[in-house]
């Protein structure tokens, strides 16, 4: 598929009224329906300061809804020709009014390594939360400070892109709105808390683009800047979907720019307005793989 095709079927479904949105906090959230507006019409220009604080507010309550997406991470280094994939699960809720999600990742088929399959529960908003199977044994375990970390050893994607902390950093500020594939997009720096900062000297500020193509604001970009802001690792959502009504990344890639590996991260077959079953998001049940829904219940999307 062209570039040309893929930017120009991303732009449609941008520009479409949804019911639900994208499956990680603003990255998979759930808006609805809503009229276009100033914010995102119009020639690129500079937003006010009432305008900065209501796009802040909106971004940060995005809710999502209750939705089960099967998902496939290629990792893909520049300098060799061979690519390692990884098959995980994404489960998207929202409880006591706060984001959270369940990841489940195996690691690449025919692996010796002795790695076994990662699982996360993980909250958004203020007190986020990660926790993982990481403890003696497989134990649920608390693991906050190793949200910058990536899923598996080689990979690039972190829990940071899943649960956007940096959405509710104290210290968030607006810089510019520029044209992001062809749509004005804000652009805002998120300074670290002490304790985040503590667990990852390296982090100096994410940037985060933020655009209203689906109704609620939702993040297209995040860049991960270091000493100087010197970027890091960026994020970029790619292409979305509609399944039943509901709105969805399709394609999301994570670069590291020193070595200008990628990862992709592809979802492959989507069950949207689920009913999950208690439990899913509680992290005591960490050690054990958790219920999908029925196979009737996802559409298939790519292989």
């Amino acid at each position: 598929m062209s570039c040309s095709l893929i930017f120009s079927r991303a732009l449609r479904l941008l520009r479409a009224a949804a019911a639900l949105a994208v499956a990680a906090a603003p990255f998979v959230c759930a808006p609805t329906a809503t009229a276009q507006s100033a914010f995102d019409t119009g020639p690129a220009r500079r937003l006010s300061n009432r305008e900065v604080g209501v796009i802040l507010n909106k971004v940060r309550g995005t809710q999502i809804g209750e939705v089960c997406l099967r998902f496939v991470i290629q990792h893909v280094p520049r300098k060799s020709d061979e690519t390692v994939t990884y098959e995980g699960t994404l489960w998207t809720g929202r409880r006591n009014n706060i984001n959270v999600f369940r990841l489940e990742l195996s690691p690449p088929a025919g692996d010796k390594s002795g790695k076994r399959p990662l699982r996360l529960f993980l909250k958004s908003g203020e007190d986020a939360e990660l926790w993982t199977n990481g403890g003696p044994g497989g134990a649920p375990a608390r693991a906050d400070a190793t949200s910058n970390k990536p899923f598996f050893e080689g990979l690039i994607f972190t829990p940071l892109e899943l649960q956007t902390p940096f959405l509710h950093w104290g210290d968030v500020s607006y810089e510019r709105t520029a044209r992001f594939r062809g749509r004005p997009t804000h652009f805002f720096r998120a300074v670290p808390p002490a304790a985040f900062k503590r667990a990852n000297p390296n982090i100096n500020a994410v940037r985060f683009g933020t655009d209203k193509g689906f109704g609620d604001f939702v993040i297209l970009q995040a860049i991960v800047l270091g000493d100087g802001d010197k970027e890091l690792r960026k994020y970029e959502a790619e292409t979305f979907t509609n399944v039943r009504g509901v709105y969805l990344p399709e394609e999301m890639r994570a670069l590291d720019i020193a070595s200008r590996d990628k990862d992709i991260f592809r979802v492959t077959a989507a069950a949207v307005n689920v009913n999950h079953p208690p439990g899913i998001f509680d992290p005591s049940t960490l050690n054990e793989s958790a219920p999908q829904p029925s196979e009737a219940r996802f559409e298939k999307l790519q292989k």
